[in-house]
């Protein structure tokens, strides 16, 4: 559009028209969720009338140069104008550790100012261990992974708890079977993998012969090691790591 807005025709037009009806759409959208980002509208409107004016303007008088010089600046401000909101709702949720459960972006109904923007798939309010983050990290060794639990939703937290390479065994769900148990015995011999969290519930999401080669090869550790408990599961709750059981492989299992 910028290069037919510096030719002769019709399609000149397409640029100027185009921010116009962007800027409205997000308005209108904003608009939707007053809870929040109405501090946007004004943004937005301003620097989109402002930069399609200039390109209206410049395009009826073609022959002032002083509006020549403002084309890219204004094609800047509007793009600017436009990006504005899409940056600030990817900004929010890693700035505040708040996600929605699926890969979304858009305000939610809490938060700054009554609201906020989130983007998601990641943590979701859930706890983590921190004594048994503190464990993993004393006793990672070479391990290219801290852990391997079952799930991407289960890995997300104690990746951003932690900034370390977590497996997801299971893929996204859990029952993706994305390693055969030779797979999974060459990683642990090669020292990739070390630590496996297993659920209390059943195990690696429904990856039952995987699971069963963790529990025959590898060694349970006892809650008492880092959270000083007395019982087999780390702790209670629902956080990561609560009604769970760790174990650790030798790289000769």
């Amino acid at each position: 559009m910028w290069q037919d807005y510096r030719r002769a025709g019709w399609r000149g037009w397409l640029l100027p028209i185009a921010i116009v009806l962007t800027a409205l759409e997000q308005i209108h959208i904003i608009l939707s969720n007053p809870a929040w980002g109405s501090w946007l509208v004004p943004t937005i409107a301003i620097t989109c009338g402002v930069a399609a004016l200039v390109l209206f303007i410049a395009r009826l008088l073609p022959r002032v140069h002083i509006l020549r010089r403002l084309l890219l600046p204004a094609v800047t401000l509007a793009l600017i104008g436009l990006l504005l909101t899409s940056a600030i709702g990817s900004a929010v949720p890693a700035l505040t550790n708040s996600a929605a459960d699926l890969p979304t972006a858009g305000p939610t109904t809490s938060g700054i100012g009554g609201g906020n923007f989130s983007a998601g798939g990641t943590n979701n309010g859930v706890n983590v261990d921190t004594a048994l983050i503190s464990y993993l990290e004393a006793h990672r060794g070479n391990a290219k992974y801290l852990v391997t639990v079952a799930s991407s939703q289960e890995a997300d937290a104690i990746i951003l708890a932690t900034n370390q390479p977590v497996m997801a065994l299971g893929g996204f769900s859990g029952s993706d079977p994305i390693l055969t148990t030779s797979q999974l015995a060459k990683l642990v011999a090669q020292g990739i993998i070390r630590f496996f969290l297993l659920g209390g519930g059943g195990g690696m999401g429904g990856q039952s012969s995987l699971t069963s080669w963790v529990t025959q090869h590898c060694t349970a550790v006892s809650a008492s090691a880092y959270s000083g408990s007395t019982s087999s599961s780390s702790s209670s709750g629902n956080g990561v790591g609560g009604n769970s059981q760790l174990y650790v492989c030798s790289a000769s299992s």
